[in-house]
């Protein structure tokens, strides 16, 4: 058995409503009242006190897309945690310009890229369906 620290013992829970997935671009951020307010990220536990308010910040992810051979520039497509691969699908067919309920394929060089949520945050990805095809 570890000998038990000095000082009072803490536990700290942090739920993540509506998220099955914790990236790692997530923050841990506490209310800062001493230095004027807003939200600082937790780096040492040395910040944190009794009755602190600390949040989890979950920044929106981000990929930019286009057609192979279009002249069009990339379009950027965000969704926050909780969507799910249809609604980025969707999303994506729309950002090319492609009809509803178009089928979306997506590469990554000469790899094709399954559409998830997890998808990595800022990857630049080409749909090959030229804009001939669509």
């Amino acid at each position: 058995m570890a000998p038990r620290p000095e000082g009072p013992l803490w536990s700290l829970f942090v739920e993540y409503p509506l998220c099955d997935a914790i990236f790692d671009d997530q923050r841990l951020v506490i209310e800062d009242l001493l230095h004027g307010g807003g939200a600082r990220s937790v780096v040492s536990v040395d910040q944190l006190f009794d009755g602190a308010f600390l949040r989890v910040v979950v920044p929106r992810r981000r990929i930019f897309v286009s057609l192979q051979g279009a002249d069009a520039p990339e379009r950027a497509v965000a969704w926050f945690p909780g969507s799910e691969a249809e609604q980025i699908e969707s999303a994506i067919a729309r950002a090319c310009g492609l009809p509803p309920g178009t089928a979306v394929e997506l590469l990554d060089g000469d790899a094709a890229v399954v559409i998830s949520p997890t998808i990595p945050n800022d990857s630049v990805l080409k749909n090959p369906m030229t804009d001939q095809e669509a």
